[in-house]
This record gives C-alpha cells, sequence and structure tokens, in this order.
C-alpha cells in the first residue's frame, strides 16, 4: 500500500488527475474503463490515508502513546504466514498468542527499544477470549503538549504457577516476537529450552534444585544483555 500510495504525484483531492490516469494506464498497459478506474481510486486513497496516518503516528508517538492495534486483516495474515513457516507446531488453543501481547510486541518493534516481556504479561487467545479485556483510564500529554483521556486495553495475567505454565508461556511470547519481526522463533526456542532444562537437572550434593523465580531472574538478565548485542545478526530476524 505504502508503495502504491507514493507511487505517483497525486493526492487525493487534487483537482489534476492526470498523474493518477497515466500511472493504471501504465500498470494495465491500456486505457482503463471506468470500473476499473473507480476501483483502483478507492486502492489508492485507501493506501494514501494508511500511509499518511502511520507517519503521523510515528511522528507524533511520545511514552505516553497507547500501542498500535493491527488491522483483522494484517494479523490474520501475520498468524497465516507464521502457521505455514512453522509446521512443527500447532498455533492453535494454548500456544496462539492474544492480540494484546501481539500489539505490544509490534509497539516494541516500532519505538526500536527493546522491552522486557513478563511471562505473566505472554497471555494465550484462549483465555483472552475466556476472561476479557480490561481498559484501564489514565491521564496524558499528547505532543502537543495537551493533557488528554486515554485508554488502554489490557487482558487478565496467565498462571506461571508449574513447569508446564511456564512453557507454554514462553513458546507464546517467542511465537508473539517472531510475529512481531523482533526475533526469530527458532533463537527463542534455544533459549527457551535452555531454561527448562536448567529446572530439570539434578543438583549437585548439597544444592538445591533450580527455581521458577532463579529462572525468570535468568530471563531479565538475558533481556538486558540482547540490548547490548542488537548489532549481531544472529540475534536478528
Amino acid at each position: 500500500m505504502a508503495l502504491f500510495a507514493l507511487s505517483c504525484n497525486f493526492s487525493p483531492g487534487s483537482p489534476d488527475e492526470k498523474p493518477f490516469t497515466d500511472l493504471i494506464r501504465k500498470l494495465l498497459r491500456r486505457d482503463p474503463s471506468t470500473l476499473e478506474l473507480s476501483c483502483m481510486r478507492r486502492l489508492f486513497n485507501e493506501s494514501y490515508a494508511n500511509v499518511a496516518s502511520d507517519i503521523k503516528a510515528r511522528t507524533e508517538a511520545t511514552d505516553e502513546t497507547p500501542a498500535r492495534r493491527l488491522a483483522p486483516a494484517e494479523r490474520a495474515s501475520r498468524l497465516k504466514d507464521q502457521q505455514l513457516r512453522l509446521a512443527g507446531i500447532s498455533i492453535t488453543g494454548q500456544y496462539e498468542p492474544e492480540d494484546t501481547l501481539i500489539d505490544r510486541c509490534i509497539s516494541i518493534y516500532d519505538s526500536d527499544r527493546l522491552q522486557y516481556v513478563e511471562w505473566s504479561s505472554a497471555v494465550s487467545r484462549e483465555h483472552e477470549l475466556l476472561s476479557g479485556t480490561k481498559k484501564d483510564t489514565s491521564l496524558t500529554f499528547d505532543a502537543s503538549g495537551s493533557l488528554k483521556m486515554s485508554k488502554q486495553q489490557k487482558a487478565e495475567p496467565c498462571s506461571t504457577g508449574s513447569e508446564i505454565q511456564v512453557c507454554y508461556c514462553l513458546v507464546r511470547r517467542a511465537l508473539a516476537f517472531d510475529q512481531s519481526n523482533l526475533l526469530d522463533f527458532k533463537l527463542m526456542e534455544v533459549w527457551t529450552e535452555k531454561l527448562l532444562q536448567s529446572r530439570l537437572e539434578e543438583p549437585s550434593p548439597g544444592f538445591a534444585r533450580t527455581t521458577m523465580k532463579q529462572l525468570e531472574l535468568a530471563d531479565r538478565k538475558l533481556d538486558l544483555w540482547m540490548q547490548f548485542s542488537k548489532n549481531v545478526p544472529s540475534l536478528q530476524k
């Protein structure tokens, strides 16, 4: 849509439509019919509006700006693409990340600032549908400095009391990172397997088994380490 919106020197509402009609004629290699021109004009207007809105949102974004929500079509396209690429895992039920988690990872990608995603916030789509989402209301400042009321959707946190629940959370987080182009799923799976393997290892005599709290602290430490390794090609998608 961005390529189409910026493919000619024309903006919707301009009195001279010749640049646009010349573009359509060049694409079709013939004169367009009235129906074809109407469809192309609508597609161009929607593309231009979406691109202009996206540029405005990026330039006026602040720390208090709510996370960008994906359009339903884009959300479905990303999930379908991931299901085709990762044929070895069924991304349904407990493994399907919730919409709010995907939007949060997309926000991290847009801001280009890595943030830690807690285990309890890696909720499944199934949990989101059953428990619902709530809207937190807060006062924030916009780009012009004006005070405004903002609402952010937030899902109920999931339980992380057992190893299997933590495993589900880590897999969902890895899928969300992959779907938002933050990190490849296979790289995140290597770290997940290392955490769970540490939990299963028999401790040496005189030592206690690794606790879940220690694994969570190690997970947070990895997040800090990754912030200094953003230029390493193997950590990028």
